[in-house]
């Protein structure tokens, strides 16, 4: 049966005509058979990010879940008429958070690697049915679980609408990150407009001081079979960078390279992976830049550039010169995804948020919940009193 808007807003008007069944994947053989109802079923929802793709899903589940203790799929999925309809994609786990050891529910793909924007996936002539259903759901595919986590979710997603206000000693909501993006105009020269005086004025010179003077270039990798060997010279780059500047970074871990290779591989041929390279006049890779093209969007997710070319600005320039690519496409916003740093303030941002929303689920849910609360309440001070005394 194919999936139709007008069929399911017809069944809608009748709340008990509408049969939803709802079935479990628990399983990982399940969970790779699930591909193509996914993809058909995330196809039909605009505005849905890189995250919510059963490629990234079924990647982060396949490389990381060895690594969670006792974990396990509890995935719950919704058929309407025996037609995908809704998938509420989460995992269980045993955490130790403090003197707790707790059994978790969260979205697949919240821990380890940064997936931002994590919601249900449902279409939007459903979204009334699943708000009202919803907490019930949870609670179900929860049981026996301390603590639900409601993920890297954005105030305007479903489950935000669901959990978000319910601070009464039910839920406890965290503004998480911050994930700064910018709304494109039409052209190149009108976004530079948009940016201070100077910045500008250093954007111009150093793209044609680079590019223009020494000759260097940026290119789009088009042949997929160097598409590891890219990934990795990304992640070498930004090691060498981070170790020059003195910074920590966890993105170079050799798990996460074999993670971001595997999942780039089974995105690439949808077109949602597009990686920059730059080189200079005698062919040396002077910079790389790691980006998802989804929907209307081109997503900044990582870069590295060579140490030894750090007066020319490399970083700077692939960034404009990606940009300046995204306009080309017509692309309607450019994500510099989370974090704060001040050099994305520079290029114009706006901030966004995601959140983050612990439900207790158990006795021992709450009194970790209550502990947490104490914790972030005491963090604060305990941080002024330290700083005051050194």
């Amino acid at each position: 049966m194919i999936f139709r808007e007008e069929a399911m807003k017809a069944d809608l008007k009748d709340r008990k005509a509408l049969r939803i069944q709802r079935r479990w994947i628990e399983s990982t053989e399940d969970f790779f058979h699930l591909k193509s109802e996914w993809k058909r079923l995330l196809s039909r929802i605009p505005g849905h990010t890189i995250f919510l793709t059963w490629e990234w899903m079924y990647t982060w589940w396949e490389a990381y879940h060895r690594r969670f203790k006792e974990a396990r799929l509890r995935i719950l999925t919704y058929y309407l008429a025996n037609e995908l309809v809704g998938i509420l994609p989460y995992y269980i786990y045993t955490d130790t958070a403090g003197p707790f050891s707790l059994r978790k529910a969260a979205f697949l793909g919240s821990r380890i690697e940064s997936s931002d924007y994590l919601d249900v996936i449902v279409p939007e002539a459903l979204q009334s049915y699943f708000q009202q259903h919803l907490l019930e759901d949870i609670r179900t595919l929860a049981e026996g679980v301390d603590l639900i986590e409601i993920n890297n979710c954005l105030a305007d997603s479903l489950v935000f609408r669901v959990w978000g206000q319910q601070q009464n000693g039910t839920a406890f909501v965290e503004r998480y990150r911050v994930c700064p993006y910018v709304h494109l105009p039409e052209s190149f020269e009108a976004y530079l407009k948009g940016l201070s005086s100077n910045f500008r004025y250093n954007v111009r010179r150093r793209l044609r001081k680079l590019l223009q003077k020494e000759n260097a270039r940026v290119e789009l990798l088009e042949d997929w079979r160097r598409l590891d060997e890219a990934i990795k010279d990304i992640f070498d780059l930004h090691y060498l960078r981070a170790r020059q500047k003195g910074l920590n970074t966890k993105f170079v871990r050799e798990l996460r390279l074999g993670f971001h290779q595997k999942a780039a591989r089974a995105l690439a041929p949808e077109g949602y992976i597009k990686i920059f390279n730059m080189f200079s006049a005698e062919g040396h890779k002077i910079a790389g830049m790691y980006c998802f093209d989804y929907d209307n969007v081109l997503a900044y997710f990582q870069a590295g550039f060579d140490p030894r070319w750090s007066n020319r600005s490399p970083g700077t320039v692939i960034l404009a010169e990606a940009i300046h690519y995204a306009i080309r496409q017509g692309k309607g916003i450019f994500d510099f995804m989370r974090g704060g740093e001040q050099y994305k303030k520079d290029w114009g941002t706006s901030d966004r948020y995601i959140y983050l929303i612990t439900i207790p689920n158990s006795w021992k849910g709450r009194l970790f919940l209550s502990y947490y609360r104490s914790r972030k309440r005491l963090a604060p001070v305990v941080k002024k009193i330290i700083h005051s005394t050194q």
